[in-house]
C-alpha cells in the first residue's frame, strides 16, 4: 500500500488532529496541488485512540491508519480527483451514505488486515528473553506487560 501511494503523483501526511463527527481518523477530503503532486491529509485523533482502545492502542492506531492510508489510495487511483468537490462527490457517488462521511468495505478490511499483522509481529518479536531484557529495564511495581505484547508506565 505504501509503495502505491509512492508511486502515485500523490502525498500523504499523516498528523495528530481532530476529525469530523469525533472520529478516531479520516482522510480529509480537501486536496492541495503543488509541483506535480496531490497533496492528502490523514488525521489520527490519538487522545480518542487510546481511550478507546485501552490494551491494544498501539496495533489499533496502526491498523486505523492502513485503513485511512487505504482511503489516500482510493483517491490517488483517480487521477481525476483534484479537488475537495471532485473528491466529496465521487465518495458520494461509489460509496453513498446517508450521512456526510463515508465507508468502503476495502478500507474496512485493510484496516483490519493491518491490525491482525502488527498484532502478530508484536506477540512474535516479544520473546521471553526481550521481555526478560524490558523487564530488567523498566522494572518496578509500576510496570506491567499488557495483554498487546507493550508495556505500560514507566516504559513507554
Amino acid at each position: 500500500m505504501v509503495a502505491a501511494i509512492g508511486a502515485s503523483d500523490g502525498i500523504v501526511y499523516v498528523e495528530q488532529g481532530p476529525c469530523y463527527r469525533g472520529l478516531r481518523a479520516c482522510l480529509s477530503l480537501s486536496v492541495t496541488r503543488g509541483a506535480g503532486f496531490r497533496i492528502l491529509r490523514v488525521s489520527v485523533d490519538s487522545h480518542k485512540l487510546r481511550e478507546a482502545s485501552k490494551g491494544n492502542g498501539r496495533v489499533d492506531l496502526i491498523g486505523t491508519i492502513g485503513h485511512e492510508l487505504w482511503h489516500a489510495l482510493e483517491v490517488l487511483n483517480e487521477r481525476s480527483l483534484t479537488t475537495t468537490a471532485a473528491i466529496y462527490l465521487f465518495y458520494q457517488r461509489e460509496f453513498p451514505t446517508a450521512r456526510n462521511s463515508f465507508e468502503t468495505a476495502a478500507a474496512v478490511a485493510v484496516g483490519e488486515k493491518v491490525r491482525k499483522e502488527a498484532g502478530a509481529r508484536v506477540g512474535r518479536a516479544l520473546t521471553v528473553a526481550t521481555r526478560q531484557t524490558w523487564l530488567a529495564q523498566c522494572g518496578g511495581p509500576e510496570s506491567t506487560l499488557g495483554t498487546d505484547g507493550w508495556w505500560s508506565w514507566p516504559c513507554i
